[in-house]
C-alpha cells in the first residue's frame, strides 16, 4: 500500500483528529512548507524526478510552496507514486545554518531535534554546500504519528516562538566544545603572542602546556569581563583576546584559589654579587639583568653575575 493510500485510510479513520492536527501546525510560527524535487535514475535505467524524500537529502532539491489548505484536500492531493507531486515538508525554524550562518543556537537545535526525534522515517538531514544543514519534517508523517509524539513535536516547535532554544544544557554543551577548539586552535597562541607583545620590554615567559594555561586565561578573561560568544557564523567561538591582555597587571597575576597565575610563568634572572655577604636581585627581564651586572662590575663588585 503506498503512502498515500495509507494517509487516506488514516485519515478517514480520524478524520477530525487529522483536521485539528493540521489546524495546529499551521499555526505554528515560522514554518517554511517545501516541496521535494530530486532528479535520479529510476529503476528501468532512465531519469527522472521522485517527489518524496527518502533518508536524508540535499538542500537544493527543497523549494518553498504555499502552505496547505486543510487536512482534507492535502490527503486528496498526494499522489500514489514518486512521480507527481503533493507530498509537503517543512525545516525545523531556528535549527539550520552553514560555514556562514546559524551559529550556536541553530547547531544546537538541530541536533537536539535529532536526538529526540531523528528515528523517525519523517525527519530527514538535509545538507548543502559549505556544510549547510536543516532538518525537513514530513507532513504526512507527523499527522499520522502516534499521539505522544506529535504533541511532542508541537509542543517543541512553538515554544521557539517565546524562546528560539530547544534546550540550554544541549547549547551550554556545544558552545563549550566549539570554545576548546577555538582556543586550541588559535586562542592559545594569540593570547601567548599579545602577552609577549605587551611585556617585551620587561619581562620574559616560560610558558606551559595549552591545557594548563587554559584556567589562567579564563580567570584573566573573568577578570577582565569578557566571555566566549559565537557570531552566528557557523562553529567559530570568538573573545577579546587584546582586551583581556590589556586589562593584565603583572604584579596581580599570582592565580586564586592555589592556581598558578600568569606570574608564575615570569621568566626570572636572578644578579648575584658580594658586598660583605652575598647578595641576590631578581629581575624579570635578561637585558635588565645584564645592565645590572654590568653596573656592579664597573662600581667594582667584579664577581657579579646573573644566572
Amino acid at each position: 500500500m503506498t503512502i498515500a493510500a495509507v494517509a487516506r485510510k488514516k485519515s478517514k479513520v480520524g478524520n477530525n483528529k487529522v483536521s485539528s492536527r493540521m489546524i495546529r501546525v499551521l499555526e505554528i510560527p515560522n514554518l517554511r512548507f517545501l516541496t521535494y524535487s530530486n532528479y535520479c535514475r529510476g529503476s528501468d535505467g532512465g531519469w527522472g524526478y521522485n517527489t518524496r524524500i527518502d533518508g536524508g537529502g540535499s538542500y537544493g532539491d527543497f523549494k518553498e510552496t504555499d502552505s496547505p489548505e486543510g487536512a482534507d484536500l492535502y490527503f486528496q492531493a498526494l499522489s500514489t507514486d514518486d512521480t507527481e507531486s503533493g507530498e509537503l515538508y517543512f525545516y525545523v525554524p531556528c535549527a539550520s545554518g552553514s560555514d556562514y550562518s546559524g551559529g550556536s543556537v541553530c547547531a544546537a537545535n538541530a541536533k537536539w531535534f535529532n536526538d529526540n526525534f531523528g528515528s523517525k522515517k519523517w525527519v530527514h538531514n538535509v545538507w548543502g554546500g559549505y556544510n549547510t544543514y536543516a532538518v525537513a519534517v514530513g507532513l504526512t508523517g507527523l499527522l499520522l504519528c502516534d499521539d505522544s509524539t506529535f504533541d511532542a513535536v508541537c509542543d517543541a516547535l512553538e515554544g521557539l516562538d517565546g524562546y528560539p532554544v530547544f534546550d540550554d544544557d544541549t547549547l551550554s554543551s556545544l558552545e563549550s566544545e566549539w570554545t576548546d577548539n577555538a582556543w586550541e586552535s588559535w586562542a592559545a597562541d594569540s593570547f601567548r603572542r599579545a602577552v609577549e607583545k605587551r611585556f617585551a620590554d620587561c619581562a620574559e615567559f616560560n610558558w606551559p602546556s595549552d591545557s594548563e594555561l587554559r584556567s589562567v586565561f579564563e580567570e584573566l578573561a573573568g577578570n577582565a569581563n569578557e566571555y566566549w560568544y559565537n557570531e552566528g557564523d557557523g562553529d567559530s567561538m570568538y573573545i577579546d583576546v587584546d582586551k583581556i591582555v590589556a586589562s593584565i597587571d603583572l604584579d596581580d597575576c599570582e592565580g586564586e584559589n592555589g592556581r598558578d597565575g600568569l606570574a608564575d610563568y615570569v621568566v626570572s634572572y636572578e644578579v648575584s654579587y658580594n658586598d660583605g655577604g652575598e647578595v641576590r636581585e631578581d629581575y624579570s627581564c635578561e637585558s635588565e639583568a645584564a645592565g645590572r651586572v654590568e653596573e656592579l662590575r664597573s662600581a667594582g663588585f667584579a664577581g657579579a653575575f646573573y644566572n
